[in-house]
């Protein structure tokens, strides 16, 4: 057995995705816009694996589409804007369809009403997502 194979293997056993990625939702929502744009370009890199090696579960995918859409909603810097439709890309195609369905349908309300929102109109808090830096 190669490495590569022992990695995907450790993945497949560990569910190591699902402890992993939430731990990068914080800095996608750093002050810092290198920050942002490193935490986007990690969970790509996660996300570009095969959804048979190391599929995410329905709440940590449901929370990291959460947490894109809201970057997508309000970050200024075109750097980081520019990742976010291959990182949402990454996300859908490395997620199982039924794991898929069970984390986005729920969001499909919320995020047309997100993306019909005028932009003279504050949004509205509780459509986006509370992050709390100091949680552990």
């Amino acid at each position: 057995m190669d490495w590569l194979t022992a990695l995907f293997f450790l993945f497949r056993q560990n569910s190591q995705l699902d402890m992993l990625i939430p731990r990068l939702w914080p800095f996608l929502h750093h002050t810092s816009s290198s920050v942002r744009r490193s935490a986007l370009i990690t969970l790509q890199k996660l996300t570009e694996l095969d959804p048979s090696v190391a599929p995410l579960s329905v709440n940590p995918l449901q929370e990291t589409l959460r947490h894109v859409f809201h970057r997508a909603l309000v970050e200024h810097n075109r750097d980081v804007l520019s990742l976010i439709p291959f990182v949402w890309s990454d996300l859908i195609k490395s997620s199982q369809l039924s794991t898929l369905l069970m984390a986005a349908c729920p969001l499909f309300g919320t995020w047309l009403c997100l993306a019909m929102h005028r932009p003279s109109v504050p949004i509205d808090p509780s459509f986006l997502v509370q992050v709390d830096h100091f949680s552990k």
